[in-house]
């Protein structure tokens, strides 16, 4: 999360809009990391479109929104 706060923050935008780049970006990822386990193990023990929703959704929410926005809360005091 820091590399990429980072290379947000070093580009030429407002406060507003970095953190909203920063929060988006980082739910990606999250959820790309969630669809790509789902690939190696999910297919195999749980085939079907429910699982890959919930491969990809908690990972993108709980671990890439709300710990987005935990570490913006360290990051600006």
């Amino acid at each position: 999360m820091k590399k990429l706060y980072e290379y947000v923050n070093k580009k030429a935008w407002d406060s507003q809009w970095e953190t909203k780049i920063f929060l988006l970006c980082n739910t990606l990822f999250f959820a790309l990391v969630g669809a790509l386990a789902w690939l190696l193990l999910g297919r195999l023990l749980w085939p079907g479109m429910e699982s890959l929703v919930c491969f990809i959704g908690y990972p993108g929410i709980f671990a890439g929104l709300i710990g987005g926005i935990l570490f913006l809360y360290r990051q600006n005091p």
